[in-house]
């Protein structure tokens, strides 16, 4: 059954337990909880984690994953990486507590201007490779997301995967990001040739008419922009391992809108459309 989540960034403003009781408000069945300053930090006293536990299992919602920014091994030497993987051991602690299914693991950012050397993909699939095999100790796994980075497109998201070569490696496949570096293999296609390897379908609107898709500008709300999620949704379904639809609206709230506002609209549209295709959505 495929969950309808909630990427925490969306309310990063809010403290954290106010924003799992707005997430759970609004109907939410789970949440991606991101490494952000009002959230959750490596870092974070265990106590805190334990407490939201608590607090989730009273509110009935679940930690898809520990959205971490560990990551860039491409371009990190060995010393750097090691204090990555420290990191990412902290960040473990906390899925395991909250039982989180994944953790983020991500590769640099590059944008338009440099696609990554096929070392630099072998180097960041090592690392993340040990990272997997952390995870699977406690019965986790890890998610690459993708972004403007060595994933920006289907066929470096397939390499990438293979590279690492972890049953327990998903991506966290956002096209969203794909459609901007990749418009003839983001929707339908990415999603039949990903298959059981998406561990979360991530959902935002792109605005396609700007010249420059990084400009902040193109992200929408959802009935705004250009992404075919009615091919997306039908593909996804018939994938008996999807999990988690989780909005990832980078537009902020307009005037009299709060964050929970933009939760709650985009919750709305979502659910919508993505039920003409989902039989069971919680």
């Amino acid at each position: 059954m495929a969950k309808m989540c909630l990427c925490s960034k969306l309310l990063q403003n809010m403290p954290l337990f106010e924003a799992m009781r707005a997430a759970a408000d609004v109907g939410y069945a789970a949440v991606e909880l991101f490494a952000v300053r009002n959230h959750l930090m490596p870092d974070d006293a265990e106590s805190k984690t334990r407490e939201l536990r608590e607090l989730n299992d009273g509110l009935g919602i679940e930690v898809a994953s520990i959205c971490s920014y560990v990551g860039g091994f491409d371009v990190k030497d060995d010393a750097a990486c090691e204090k990555e993987i420290e990191t990412f051991r902290k960040q473990l602690v906390q899925a395991d507590i909250l039982d989180a299914r994944y953790i983020r693991v991500n590769p640099t950012y590059v944008g338009y201007e440099r696609v990554p050397t096929g070392d630099e993909k072998k180097r960041f699939a090592e690392w993340a490779a040990k990272c997997a095999d952390l995870a699977a100790e406690s019965g986790r796994g890890i998610v690459i997301e993708n972004n403007l980075n060595m994933i920006a497109t289907l066929a470096g998201t397939v390499e990438v995967l293979d590279l690492i070569d972890r049953p327990n490696a998903k991506v966290s496949y956002d096209p969203g990001n794909i459609i901007r570096a990749d418009r003839e293999n983001y929707g339908r296609v990415a999603v039949e040739a990903l298959g059981d390897r998406i561990g979360i379908l991530q959902i935002k609107q792109i605005d396609m008419t700007l010249e420059n898709l990084e400009d902040p500008a193109c992200f929408v709300y959802y009935d705004e922009g250009h992404v075919d999620y009615s091919e997306i949704f039908e593909a996804a379904a018939a994938v008996p391992e999807m999990a988690y639809l989780s909005i990832e609206c980078h537009k902020g709230p307009g005037e009299g809108m709060t964050e929970k506002d933009v939760a709650a609209r985009e919750y709305r549209l979502v659910r919508e459309h993505a039920g003409n295709y989902f039989r069971d959505l919680a």
